[in-house]
């Protein structure tokens, strides 16, 4: 344990971040996770925008372990640490892992997406209807930003290609 944990008793910080925030979940599930597997660690909700993330994440002390970052952060994360492939591929990122001075940067969403769908879909175009990928009828992407981002990955991870999954063509409508 680091000096800086010693005199915090070894506790350690989490906290999900983001602008509205009041309204998440996540700090009671990360709690109860936490105490169930007896970690001294507590999860917080902390409201933070765009223009704050980097001055914030600047000012956290040794005893901060992870963030989860909603919107409007999603974009904002990718420029304060190593970025995972995935998140580099989703353009947004929803995780920044503190570690021994260093960042890093996750997204998990395409994850969860391409395990949700893959439990309820049994082809590439009920995958399609699940995510809303493809266009409307105006010819508009279904889903934008950092959430269309996401469902594209799952995509092109559950049916191989943009192309087939998404109604585009990679280097065309594919991209958000």
């Amino acid at each position: 344990m680091t000096p800086e944990l010693d005199l915090l008793n070894g506790v350690r910080r989490c906290a999900v971040l983001g602008s509205p925030i009041k309204h998440s979940l996540s700090p009671a599930l990360h709690r109860a996770a936490y105490a169930s597997l007896g970690l001294n660690w507590i999860y917080e909700r902390v409201e933070v925008d765009a223009e704050g993330l980097t001055s914030w994440v600047d000012g956290l002390d040794a005893s901060w372990r992870g963030l989860s970052l909603t919107m409007p952060l999603k974009v904002a994360v990718l420029g304060l640490g190593e970025v995972d492939q995935l998140a580099r591929l989703a353009g947004a990122g929803n995780t920044l892992i503190l570690e021994a001075g260093s960042r890093r940067v996750y997204n998990t969403d395409v994850g969860g997406l391409t395990w949700a769908v893959g439990q309820v879909a049994s082809n590439a175009a009920v995958a399609r209807d699940h995510l809303g990928c493809g266009r409307d009828r105006e010819g508009r992407p279904r889903r934008r930003g950092p959430a269309r981002r996401a469902a594209r990955e799952c995509c092109r991870a559950y049916a191989g290609s943009c192309r087939t999954a998404a109604g585009a063509e990679p280097r065309s409508g594919c991209r958000s």
